[in-house]
Order: structure tokens, then C-alpha cells, then sequence
């Protein structure tokens, strides 16, 4: 791995490139650095690299020098099924060459919490970058305002922070929200935990996730989920199990979807329990790691 050439681009490209030739595999953790990891294999014939894509980066067409070292590849790992598509469908990557293997919770299972401290919670976590508004956090705004008509007690927390959180504070009064909305910027993984708990529902309106690592930690802390069934969320989400998936991000749908959990908390406990126990299934280290030790056995 290298490491410590923070923008210094010429200078990490030459390091990683010098690295690359004398390495037994490269490991790609960006599509950006795909043509450094190509051009160590021409250098070196016997070399072999992975590309692991996250998501919206491979959505759309990359730069031929990107979509070549994509195509030429020994694999390129997916995170989801959506993403794999696009690889294949705008990338031009060969079906053949493209594996599914799914992110992970970092640690293992949570404890169960014992209940819901606030029932009139509702957790958001997310980049609050402009480049990020594809997340949906002003849309989770409007449709609290909705929400709280028919649900004076609903309030929210909204985790995260970046340089569009202003815009959306201001948005936020604007609905006149300001005694019902929390920004709690970036928080420990502790105090995250701890609201994870705390709350009744966890939302994330964003029409394009490549997998959703947030969605995990809700389920993870038994908490039901509302989202949007658009990109790879589905395939994290499962809609009507452990969560409500709105068809989009319009605030009278998502508002229906929030209402419908807030009013009844056996939906919202099976709805949790159904969520941790897909974690456990599909989602923990024991689960994922043999995936990418197969693939590592494989490009032995």
C-alpha cells in the first residue's frame, strides 16, 4: 500500500507505479488508479491487478485510458449486482471477468438493543457534501414537515457534515424545522451507536447508493429502514422485510412510509428484527471475508 503523498499525484503515480512492477498482485481501491495498475502489467506481462468498484464511479462512461485498464483487468469487483451491471453495459467489462462480493460491517454484530428510547426518532447519516445531494437529505426534510402534521411528536437527527450543511440548515427553517431537526455533524462511533438505538426509524432517501453501508448499521442495530428502491439499494434493503422502499424521493412518499412506521411499532420491532438477522446472514467478516479469500485463491 502507498501511502503519504496526499495531493502530490506525479510523485504517488511513480511510487505506486515502482511498487506495482515488483508486487505479486496489485489491488486497485479506485477506477482512478486503474491505468497505474495497467501499466504495471505491460511492464511486468505475469502481473495481475483487481479493481474493486464502489458504485456511482463506474455509472457513467470513465476516460478510454479507465474503461481500457477496466477491460483489461484480471477481475473487477462489484459491491452490488447493480454496479456489476454498469460495468458491464457502460463500461464494456466482460461478464466473465466481474464478481459480486458485497461490503461488510467492519465488526461483528452489534448488541441488541432492549427497546426504543425515543419512538418519535427518526436517524439520518450521511455526507453532507453538494457533490453528495443525490443522498436526498433536503427531500428527508420536506417530508418531515409532512410527517409532522399527522405526527407533531417526530423530530430528526441528521448525522454528517460538508459543505452543502448549510443549505440545508437554512432549509430547515425555511420549513420551520428548526426546533425539530438536529444537525449533529460528525459524531464517535459510539455516540452513533448510541443513536442508532435511540431512534425508531432510520431514512436515507438517495436515488443512488452503490451499496449502503448505513443501511447495514440500522439493520445491524435492529432498526427499521426507509429508502428508496432505486440503484443497489434493493438488494440491501429488502422492501416490506426489513424496511419501506418509496419509489422515489417525492416527500409525500416517503412522508406515507415514515408515518406508517411511526404509527406502529410491531411493524417497526419485526421489521428491526428481520434487518439484524439479514445482517448476520449476508453481511458479517465470518461472510464476506471467505468471498474475497476465494477470489485470492483464485488469482493465485
Amino acid at each position: 500500500m502507498v501511502r503519504g503523498y496526499e495531493r502530490k499525484w506525479l510523485a504517488f503515480s511513480l511510487a505506486a507505479l515502482f511498487a506495482g512492477v515488483r508486487a505479486s498482485s496489485i489491488w486497485v481501491a479506485h477506477v482512478n488508479l486503474a491505468p497505474l495498475a495497467w501499466l504495471a502489467s505491460l511492464l511486468r506481462p505475469r502481473l495481475r491487478y483487481v479493481v474493486v468498484a464502489h458504485g456511482v464511479e463506474v455509472w457513467t462512461a470513465r476516460s478510454m485510458l479507465q474503461r481500457a485498464a477496466l477491460r483489461r483487468a484480471d477481475r473487477v469487483v462489484a459491491v452490488s449486482a447493480y454496479t456489476a451491471r454498469k460495468l458491464e453495459l457502460v463500461q464494456g467489462v466482460s461478464a466473465a471477468k466481474i464478481v459480486v462480493i458485497p461490503n461488510m460491517l467492519a465488526n461483528e454484530l452489534p448488541s441488541a438493543p432492549t427497546g426504543v428510547e425515543n419512538p418519535n426518532l427518526i436517524l439520518s447519516v450521511s455526507r453532507l457534501d453538494r457533490d453528495d445531494a443525490y443522498k436526498g437529505i433536503d427531500q428527508l426534510l420536506r417530508a418531515l414537515a409532512l410527517v409532522r402534521e399527522a405526527w407533531p411528536e417526530a423530530h430528526c437527527v441528521i448525522v454528517g457534515d460538508g459543505n452543502d450543511r448549510g443549505r440545508l440548515e437554512a432549509l430547515t427553517h425555511q420549513l420551520n424545522l428548526g426546533a425539530h431537526v438536529q444537525f449533529a455533524g460528525a459524531v464517535s462511533a459510539a455516540e452513533l451507536g448510541a443513536l442508532y438505538d435511540k431512534c425508531a426509524v432510520f431514512c436515507l432517501p438517495s436515488h443512488a447508493e452503490g451499496f449502503g453501508i448505513v443501511f447495514l448499521e440500522a439493520m445491524a442495530h435492529a432498526r427499521p429502514v426507509v429508502a428508496l428502491r432505486r440503484a443497489a439499494t434493493p438488494e440491501v434493503v429488502a422492501d416490506e422485510v426489513t424496511g419501506v422502499l418509496a419509489a422515489d424521493a417525492d416527500p409525500q412518499q416517503l412522508c406515507g412510509a415514515l408515518l406508517r412506521l411511526l404509527r406502529d411499532p410491531e411493524l417497526c420491532r419485526r421489521m428491526g428484527a428481520d434487518g439484524r438477522a439479514r445482517v448476520k446472514a449476508h453481511y458479517l467478516p465470518n461472510v464476506v471475508e471467505p468471498q474475497w479469500q476465494a477470489l485470492l485463491q483464485a488469482l493465485a
